[in-house]
C-alpha cells in the first residue's frame, strides 16, 4: 500500500523576515529556518522593553512592599521546613545508626505480641532464616501476577521478556507486538506505531499505523492527515 505521508503537497512560501522562498507542507508556516524565528523573537522583545509604560509597570508589580512581603515570606516558610526536615533526618541516622536501639525497638515491637514474643510467626526469622530469603518473586510467580497483562501509562503491556524491546520489568506493548505479528519481523527501536482512533487500548491490525521514526509520527500530529493502517 503507498504511504500517504510522501503524497502531501507542498506549498511554496516567502520568509517574512528575510524574505526568501522557501517550500513546506504547512502552508501557515512564515519563517523560512529557525535561525529566522529566533532573530524575530528578539527583535520584538526588544519592541516591548523599549516602552517606558510596559518597563514601569513591571517595576510597580515587581517591587511592591507588598510583593516583596509575600516572597520573604514563603522563602522563610520552605527554609523552616527544609531545616526541621534535615533535623529529623539527623535525628534518624543517629537513633538507628546505635545497635543498642535497633535491638531495643525490636523487641519493643516483639513484646506487643500479648507480651510473648516467641509466639511472634517472625521471631527468630530473620536473615537466612526469612522464610522468603533469596526468592525472588516475579513474572507467574509474583503475587500481583495477572495473566501477564497489565497497563503501562494507558496502553496495554504483555509480559515478554526474551523479547528485544521487553523493558526491565519483561513487559512488552502489545500494539508492538501485533505490528510485528502483522509484517513478520521486529520493529526497530526507532519505528513508532500509532493508534488512529486515538484509544490507546485498541489494538486491532486496521487500527495500527507503523511510522518510520518519531519524526514522522510528530510530523503527522502538527498536520493531522489522513492516513489508513499499513498492516493490512
Amino acid at each position: 500500500m503507498p504511504s500517504n505521508i510522501n503524497q502531501m503537497k507542498e506549498y511554496q512560501l516567502i520568509c517574512t523576515l528575510c524574505n526568501s522562498v522557501f517550500t513546506h507542507k504547512n502552508k501557515c508556516k512564515k519563517y523560512c529556518s529557525p535561525e529566522c524565528l529566533k532573530k524575530i523573537s528578539k527583535e520584538r522583545m526588544k519592541k516591548i522593553w523599549k516602552d517606558e509604560n510596559f518597563r514601569n509597570k513591571i517595576k510597580a508589580t515587581a517591587q511592591t512592599p507588598e510583593s516583596n512581603k509575600r516572597h520573604q515570606d514563603g522563602a522563610n516558610k520552605r527554609w523552616e521546613k527544609t531545616e526541621q526536615r534535615e533535623i529529623a533526618r539527623q535525628n534518624s541516622i543517629k537513633q538507628w545508626s546505635d545497635p543498642k536501639q535497633r535491638e531495643g525497638a525490636r523487641q519493643r515491637a516483639l513484646s506487643q505480641f500479648h507480651g510473648h514474643p516467641e509466639k511472634h510467626p517472625m521471631y527468630g526469622r530473620t536473615g537466612e532464616k526469612a522464610p522468603m530469603f533469596g526468592v525472588h518473586r516475579y513474572g507467574k510467580d509474583a503475587p500481583g501476577y495477572k495473566e501477564g497483562k497489565t497497563l503501562k501509562g494507558g496502553y496495554v503491556m504483555i509480559f515478554l521478556p526474551e523479547n528485544n524491546m521487553a523493558d526491565n520489568h519483561g513487559y512488552v506493548a502489545e500494539h508492538r507486538l501485533v505490528a510485528e505479528q502483522c509484517l513478520g519481523r521486529y520493529l526497530t527501536s526507532e519505528e513508532v506505531v500509532h493508534h488512529i482512533n486515538g484509544i490507546k487500548t485498541d489494538n486491532r491490525p486496521e487500527n495500527l499505523y507503523v511510522f518510520e521514526n518519531n519524526s514522522k509520527h510528530t510530523e503527522f500530529h502538527h498536520n493531522k492527515y489522513f492516513i489508513v493502517s499499513n498492516l493490512i
